[in-house]
């Protein structure tokens, strides 16, 4: 890349030492940056190794995918080097016979995930997607994509994503409805596993045009009823959270927002440092302007007059408790509130608040679960010129992470046989209870149970200290019963 004007052709060997080196090399960034600026010459190497190693399968599998894998991570793709990692693999797509080549030795790849991400890139979110999917190559290259398909989760998710973005058709494709029906493939938060899915929302997700995947409660069908099970309740319960956040973007978007929604943004947010808080962990600290009534108007021109100074010092601090206690009252910006970041009313990342001990100075650290979101949010608020704003949902985050969490952690179902397996099966013909092993004491207590409708229960079940009196109205007597006769039971309602 020094010298590439010293020799015109680059040899196979060659052309693999070069991509070698590029995978190897420490600081994707800076290898971005080098192979964007004109004066390296970078694209030009680029496409001269390409030339030579393009025909050889082993090439594509074990030089290109490699290098294209590492160029693509999340924040490389989704933060302030987004537009140049666009521009290299336009570059490398619109290469002489790239598109034709790599349609031809498609099923000869091990690896295909490098490839189906970027073109789905392509098709989307590059400069040129409008002329890439009207092209005729990428076309016949995505009908490939499809006819090999995929067996991985990641796989599945871009297959579905590709289909979705390309508008596929019969020319390509006879049976997608199969394809895309499924889970994977309607954002870049939507997988075909549960596990995969990042419990907070991202700004494509809020963004997207088709509903979330939600699985039916029939699980008859299911391979495996546990995880299906588990997958039904974390995605139903994940769209009770992310259903309110949605209303609110819209309500953001239009014309004339809410006044609910109007008092939570917070405007010219900027990123200014990292804390490491002692229970919320490392966090981006934000400063934004604060309402009028949280500012604080010190007087910080030192009084030559002692009784003047005391006064001065006294009047400093009463302004710092007044603006305390003015943020200790104040309903938003609380410790597990889920906020969004919001660039000309579109949103751009999504955080929890984590850090308050800076708030009067209007300073708030959010965190994000995520090193790279860290690292793409702190480089694309400080490097953009528009006005970045920030955003409290109604979303009550803190009480759902733990929940959603816990069931993407578990492998199995406590109860399963109950919860699971028991509604799958035929219901069998409920066993006489009350007039079984009638010599057990457990039997004869729920038959004398059952006959004291009405009547004091608290001697049958020897809690006089406690309850003198015991007489239970025909519901709560019912769910009594249920419960003694049953090894699993659930009661709704109030005490």
């Amino acid at each position: 890349m020094k010298d590439p004007e010293a020799y015109t052709t680059i040899d196979y060997s060659t052309a693999k030492k070069f991509f070698l080196a590029m995978i190897e090399f420490p600081d994707k960034g800076e290898l971005i940056s080098r192979l964007v600026n004109q004066e390296q010459k970078g694209k030009e190497c680029i496409r001269r190794s390409l030339e030579s190693g393009m025909t050889f399968p082993d090439f594509v599998d074990n030089s290109l995918g490699p290098f294209l894998k590492s160029l693509l991570e999340d924040h490389f793709t989704d933060g302030y080097y987004k537009n140049f990692v666009f521009e290299i693999i336009s570059f490398i797509s619109n290469a002489p016979f790239f598109r034709h080549t790599l349609t031809k030795h498609y099923d000869e790849l091990d690896d295909v995930h490098p490839f189906m991400r970027m073109v789905l890139l392509l098709i989307t979110e590059a400069n040129d997607a409008k002329e890439n999917r009207e092209s005729k190559t990428m076309e016949q290259l995505i009908a490939r994509i499809i006819e090999r398909g995929s067996k991985t989760p990641e796989g599945t998710d871009l297959l579905r994503r590709i289909i979705r973005s390309f508008g596929v058709t019969d020319r390509i494709i006879k049976t997608q409805e199969d394809i895309t029906d499924g889970p994977g493939g309607r954002h870049d938060n939507d997988h075909a596993n549960f596990r995969d899915i990042k419990i907070l929302p991202t700004a494509d997700e809020i963004s997207a045009r088709e509903p979330s995947y939600l699985p039916s409660s029939d699980g008859h069908d299911a391979t495996d009823p546990e995880i299906h099970l588990l997958d039904q309740q974390f995605r139903q319960l994940r769209e009770d959270m992310i259903g309110p956040v949605k209303d609110e973007i819209k309500d953001l978007q239009s014309d004339r927002p809410s006044r609910r929604t109007n008092r939570k943004v917070f405007s010219n947010v900027q990123c200014v440092d990292i804390s490491l808080h002692p229970i919320a962990g490392a966090c981006i600290v934000f400063q934004f302007d604060v309402p009028a009534k949280a500012k604080i108007n010190l007087n910080l021109q030192v009084e030559k007059d002692e009784e003047k100074e005391k006064e001065r010092i006294q009047q400093n601090k009463k302004q710092e408790r007044k603006v305390r206690e003015f943020w200790e009252n104040f309903p938003y910006l609380r410790p597990g509130a889920l906020i969004c970041l919001v660039r000309n009313g579109m949103p751009i990342r999504f955080g929890v608040v984590g850090d308050r001990t800076e708030i009067v100075q209007g300073k708030i650290g959010l965190r994000f679960y995520d090193v790279k979101q860290e690292t793409a949010c702190i480089k694309e608020i400080g490097m953009e010129q528009a006005e970045t704003k920030m955003v409290e949902m109604a979303a009550a985050y803190f009480s759902y992470e733990p929940i959603l969490s816990s069931l993407q952690n578990m492998t199995n179902v406590p109860l399963q046989g109950d919860i699971v397996i028991a509604p799958l099966a035929p219901a069998a013909p409920a066993a006489p209870v009350d007039h079984v092993l009638t010599n057990d004491p457990y039997c004869t207590l729920i038959q004398e149970i059952s006959e004291s409708e009405g009547q004091d229960i608290a001697p049958l079940l020897g809690v006089e200290h406690v309850f003198p009196q015991l007489i239970l109205d025909p519901s709560q007597h019912e769910a009594l019963l249920m419960c003694l006769r049953n090894r699993l039971a659930l009661v709704q309602g109030p005490p």
